[in-house]
């Protein structure tokens, strides 16, 4: 099953009950990475829209590819099947990193693109499942997870050099990073936040918020956490819940914003919340999806990936990616029927995204 969230099984099917309701208000080494197969080749499409498809799948639209911009396209890349990619991140379109793991191994990968070819660094692996990745620089990256068998939370980073543990934390589990610079870096640990400070990581007093999945900011006094119906802000001195009747619908799973005044938070089920700087709006454009991931070059260019879960939370064979355009959010074709966890991009026109079976996708000129 898709790691991205580890949410507790009650909340699990609580997402389930609620994308129900959605539904009717709507109606290695581098040799190891092989090309993609079957699985990520092609979007599943066994519905023709008549009454009788019943794969638990909305109706595949051929129409749907709203880039408005017909030189665009997302297209499969090289991958490391087998691996469940969680988490991406970069600096600049040769310079991008993804994470992830086998299910219940305690081995994390890492996987480098340097703007020709994806590979695995010699000596990359971790001693934990990796689900979230950020850096600054190619000597300053971190990485996030957790150790199943040690029931343990941790962190790493790379100096350049050398991997190094820097958190391990019994009953932990990092999925979200984010920094606003070297020395200013941010994780989530389901109910706990925690702040490196440039020398060490220490947890940070903040409203008691249930579980957070998703951590992002603007700078070090804009920060947002997101997670089971609530976002919380910080201003540079404390963290205080941001949170109205429009958050309290979904469990949000990642935040995404241009600035103070144009915030956005997606979560399972779809729904999409934006935040004007006053107050929230709500949008639910793919009642039967599940968001895992947000990431937008500006206010009228933003993505957002997930996928579809059936009544039993196991991933259905689709791959869901919205589009925002500055006034509506619209599907995109996705040629993989993964589920997708993470989203980065460098500019509007070279976007990543990664998801389960080894699944990388690249959103570009087409070829």
């Amino acid at each position: 099953m898709f790691q991205r969230r580890k949410w507790p099984t009650s909340l699990l099917f609580a997402s389930v009950l609620l994308a129900a309701v959605a539904c009717g208000l709507a109606n290695h080494s581098d040799d190891d990475l092989t090309s993609d197969d079957d699985d990520n080749d092609a979007t599943v499409d066994d519905d023709d829209g008549s009454p009788g498809d019943d794969d638990g799948l909305p109706p595949d639209d051929d129409n749907d590819d709203n880039d408005n911009n017909d030189s665009m396209s997302w297209s499969p890349m090289v991958g490391a099947e087998s691996i469940t990619l969680t988490g991406i991140w970069g600096t600049s379109p040769s310079d991008v990193y993804a994470v992830g793991s086998y299910d219940g191994i305690d081995i994390g990968f890492i996987f480098h693109y340097d703007g020709a070819s994806w590979s695995e660094p010699e000596g990359w692996t971790l001693p934990f499942e990796a689900v979230a990745v950020w850096e600054t620089s190619p000597s300053d990256i971190w990485a996030g997870g957790d150790d199943i068998y040690k029931q343990s939370g941790a962190i790493a980073h790379f100096d350049g050099r050398t991997w190094q543990t820097m958190v391990d934390v019994i009953d932990a589990s990092f999925g979200s990073m984010w920094g606003a610079s070297p020395s200013d870096v941010w994780a989530l640990d389901r109910e706990y936040i925690w702040r490196y400070d440039g020398s060490t990581w220490s947890p940070v007093v903040a409203p008691d918020s249930g579980y957070l999945a998703g951590i992002w900011g603007n700078s070090s006094s804009d920060v947002y956490a997101v997670g089971d119906h609530s976002v919380l802000r910080f201003d540079g001195s404390s963290w205080s819940e941001l949170t109205d009747e429009a958050t309290h619908i979904s469990y949000w799973t990642a935040a995404w914003g241009n600035e103070r005044s144009d915030v956005f938070v997606v979560g399972e089920p779809a729904f999409i919340s934006h935040y004007d700087g006053a107050s929230w709006s709500v949008t639910n454009p793919e009642p039967a999806g599940s968001l895992l991931a947000l990431w937008g070059s500006s206010s009228t260019d933003v993505f957002a990936v997930g996928g579809y879960f059936d009544q039993y939370g196991s991933p259905l064979p689709r791959s869901l990616i919205l589009h925002y355009d500055g006034s509506s959010w619209s599907p995109m074709s996705a040629p993989s029927n993964n589920m997708l966890g993470g989203v980065w991009g460098s500019s509007y026109s070279d976007v990543f995204a990664v998801g389960d079976n080894g699944t990388i996708l690249h959103y570009g000129p087409r070829q």
